[in-house]
């Protein structure tokens, strides 16, 4: 009897046993689970992120871009986000990372070659009104966009008009928004009629107070804005070095390139703001030059390390600071290209401003029918090699003969084999994001009140330090 109560007794404590093991395996092997769940799981680290970001260049380790505009996939930023956003790494403009990259690979495959090559052209308009040629070369040849000058704006209400006649021009033909560009730098070198001018770079480089300049900045976006314009070339940031500089002067904000700098930083983000595309200048600096590149070939004899200690500094920062668009000036640099201009130069813009500087957006071409370049040879060859060296947008500010021939050139090059598809939709991602960053779009631009304009230019520039 006692051992049959033993036996019983011994089976009950097995049985507890293995019961017991089999709990403390399931339960480990839960844990292991939780443990492998956890770390699939998003982390969520409390960092602010915008939902674009994973386009935009600020947080790219090859190229910078400006986070003024509103997210280009138009959801509100700025809310703390998991690291499932971030499983690919933030990219630079145009690299194909995210649902709008996607749209804009889909919108490049569907353009057909004149429709490419025509949106890496921007062009200057004859008169105060919209001609059959340059409406022309809105409907046949697609063009990317227009600058206008002094000679187009004549007043308020008939620079509105041309807008609007050249948006409804595109509209009809073209789903690709136009870039309106202007030069309004301030105080000599401004174009927008009926409205006051805010101060020479210079001025505001004198008073520094950075906090002002931005406020600058921001008015001369909303001026530029008001009339239906979506690009700016401001601000420069070139280093005036030399008193003798018979082009720069005032336009620049002082000879110290931290001044520069700064300032400049200020007035791009200012004017970013206002959804207007800044588009800092004149890459690699033309501050020490003692020739106009309007008329001849300026020469910066400097070595890459002084190069690279003042006139690229401000360039270097801007770029750091989320810079989307640079504009690349006529001038030889023997340090860095013996032969040819920066602005056709392929160690300049692709070796040193894109690799060296890291430097993934915009790069636009000084106007190709300055004298700088029409005395180093044929526009056509020229255009050629500047979308060759890494620009994306050619600037012919100044003649539709010259215009055609750009065209011309561009499809004469891909006929030959020189100019690639694929080199062209590269430039292409840059300018497409760009048009979508900026919010730009052909829709009609409504009358300026002149009035109420001048009114908070007034305010801002009564703050003037």
């Amino acid at each position: 009897m006692i051992h049959r109560r033993i036996r019983a007794l011994l089976v009950a404590c097995t049985l507890a046993v293995v019961m017991i093991t089999l709990l403390v395996s399931c339960a480990t092997e839960d844990e292991r689970n939780l443990v492998n769940q956890e770390s699939n799981e998003p982390h969520i680290d409390g960092e602010n992120r915008n939902v674009g970001d994973a386009l935009d260049p600020a947080n790219s380790t090859d190229t910078p871009g400006s986070t003024e505009p509103t997210d280009p996939t138009g959801k509100d930023g700025g809310s703390p986000s998991s690291d499932a956003d971030q499983q690919e790494p933030p990219t630079s403009i145009g690299s194909p990372a995210d649902e709008q990259a996607q749209e804009i690979e889909a919108m490049i495959e569907r353009m057909t070659l004149p429709q490419k090559l025509g949106q890496l052209v921007m062009i200057g308009v004859a008169g105060e009104e919209l001609d059959d040629t340059i409406q022309s070369y809105i409907e046949e040849r697609y063009i990317g966009g227009v600058i206008l000058y002094r000679r187009n704006l004549s007043s308020a209400v008939q620079a509105v008009r041309l807008v609007n006649d050249l948006k409804s021009v595109n509209r009809e033909v073209n789903d690709i928004p136009l870039f309106f560009g202007v030069d309004e730098e301030g105080g000599r070198v401004t174009r927008l009629p009926e409205v006051r001018s805010t101060p020479s770079s210079r001025k505001l480089g004198e008073a520094d107070a950075v906090d002002w300049t931005y406020r600058v900045g921001e008015v001369i976006g909303e001026k530029v804005a008001a009339f239906g314009l979506n690009v700016n070339f401001a601000p420069v940031i070139d280093v005036d070095s030399n008193p003798a500089n018979p082009v720069i002067g005032d336009r620049a904000f002082g000879s110290e390139a931290n001044v520069v700098s700064e300032q400049g930083i200020a007035l791009m983000d200012g004017m970013a703001k206002q959804h207007v595309l800044p588009v800092v200048k004149h890459f690699p600096g033309h501050g020490d030059t003692d020739v106009d590149s309007h008329l001849q070939l300026p020469i910066v004899h400097h070595d890459a390390e002084r190069l690279h200690s003042l006139e690229l500094q401000p360039f270097i920062q801007a770029i750091d600071a989320g810079a989307d668009a640079v504009m690349v000036a006529h001038l030889l640099i023997p340090a860095y290209d013996e032969q040819y201009p920066a602005s056709m130069s392929h160690a300049v813009i692709t070796k040193l401003l894109r690799e060296e500087l890291g430097y993934g957006g915009l790069v636009i071409t000084d106007d190709m029918t300055m004298g700088a370049i029409a005395e180093h040879g044929d526009l056509g060859a020229a255009v050629v090699r500047a979308v060759l060296a890494g620009s994306d947008q050619i600037l012919v500010g100044h003649g539709y003969d010259q215009a055609e021939l750009t065209i011309q050139a561009l499809e004469d090059a891909v006929d030959a084999g020189d100019l690639t598809e694929e080199r062209i939709d590269e430039s292409l991602r840059r300018i497409l994001t760009v048009k979508r960053k900026y919010e730009m779009s052909d829709d009609v631009v409504p009358p300026v009140d002149v009035d109420a304009l001048n009114e908070r230019i007034e305010a801002t520039l009564s703050t003037m330090p």
